[in-house]
């Protein structure tokens, strides 16, 4: 069987494009919205222990994050042209991967400023205000027992691909239980981040109990997207491998793949947690008791 691969070229470049635009214009975009709107409409002199150094700063930090994001868009179609200059095909999974680092590197980059922002507001914290809710957290108070079971049904499906293209011997070749073992690996780095969220210690001192059982639910629910996520694209993958006739749709489908979970990574705690339900009285002077989850 024979693929047009006119066509296949025309499908992974617009695929690719949107990749282009939902991770270093769209999602950045928003986010800076976000953190913009969050210090017009919380300024320091009026919540001041939302603050830990000076508005300035903060203000220099969104301006550096868009500018990375410009940055790496431009990075990656320099890394494209050098690439199509050397004689490779735009269509390639290594490419795509490169790509994809290169776009969320300046999000990373957010995410570990955002942690060394809350260590700090914990050092400021004062533990006479906080009073614990010790109120039983169990999992189905976050995620549906319905969305969890889609995600192990799935996960199961896909061992049960894997293991009938391989004649369901384990042992055939060295790579399949390193597969299931790696594959498995994941899905319980899932369990242990929605597990660390529900019962560790939470990072903002000043969230209320509302606020820490949304951010909660909205851990759960990622980390059970990305297991779903994860488990049909393997088992797409899996099926498309065995088929060599669909090895340039590869390409295409990883950058799906990285878009979704991407959609319904950040996407979802966009989503999820709105700026406007979020408690800010927590962060003025005046004293609050705070019955969050301990």
């Amino acid at each position: 069987m024979h693929i047009n691969t006119i066509m296949v070229e025309l499908l992974f470049n617009l695929v690719f494009i949107s990749q282009m635009i939902l991770l270093s214009w769209y999602y950045p975009r928003i986010i800076i919205n976000r953190l913009t709107k969050v210090m017009d409409k919380y300024p320091p002199h009026e919540y001041p222990k939302l603050y830990t150094k000076p508005k300035d700063y903060y203000q220099k930090k969104i301006t550096t994050f868009a500018d990375l994001c410009t940055l790496a868009q431009i990075a990656c179609l320099v890394i494209v042209l050098i690439s199509w200059n050397l004689g490779n095909s735009p269509n390639e999974e290594m490419l795509v991967l490169i790509c994809f680092a290169v776009q969320v590197l300046p999000i990373i980059i957010l995410s570990i400023m955002a942690a060394k922002y809350f260590k700090k507001m914990k050092k400021v914290f004062q533990s006479s205000n906080r009073e614990a809710n010790l109120q039983p957290r169990r999992i189905f108070d976050f995620i549906s027992a319905k969305l969890l079971g889609i995600a192990i049904i799935l996960y199961v499906v896909y061992l049960l691909v894997y293991l009938y293209f391989n004649n369901f011997n384990i042992f055939l070749d060295g790579k399949v239980p390193l597969t299931l073992i790696g594959v498995t690996l994941i899905q319980l780095y899932f369990c242990m981040v929605f597990y660390w969220k529900m019962y560790g210690r939470k990072q903002n001192p000043y969230s209320v109990n509302e606020d820490r059982v949304r951010e909660i639910k909205t851990v759960g629910k990622i980390a059970v997207y990305a297991s779903i996520i994860m488990s049909l694209y393997l088992t797409v993958a899996t099926i498309m491998d065995n088929f060599s006739y669909l090895d340039s749709l590869d390409p295409m489908m990883l950058s799906i793949y990285l878009q979704m979970i991407t959609i319904f990574g950040i996407g979802a705690e966009i989503r999820m947690i709105k700026i406007e339900d979020i408690n800010f009285d927590v962060y003025k002077n005046n004293i609050i008791k705070d019955t969050s989850v301990a």
